[in-house]
């Protein structure tokens, strides 16, 4: 796993939040899931699988398929050790 593969499925969680119904509470969410984990991705903090895993137990009823991207975005974190 690389840090390109989690680039890549980062642009494919942008893609499908963009999806979504912008004046949504989800849309502003995860927007600002997208810049938080962008960020500590930039200082190798290990608290973003975390975050992913306490955001996804809030939404995944609502949106499987985000909850999709994020677990593989959660999971390929953890095998390049963030």
């Amino acid at each position: 796993m690389s840090k390109e593969e989690v680039h890549d499925l980062l642009v494919k969680l942008k893609r499908e939040v963009n999806n979504l119904d912008s004046s949504s509470d989800i849309h502003n969410e995860m927007n600002s899931l997208i810049t938080d984990i962008e960020q500590q991705l930039e200082l190798n903090e290990t608290s973003i699988t975390e975050n992913i895993r306490n955001y996804i137990e809030q939404i995944e009823a609502e949106h499987p398929r985000v909850t999709n991207i994020l677990s593989e975005l959660m999971i390929k974190l953890m095998n390049i050790g963030i």
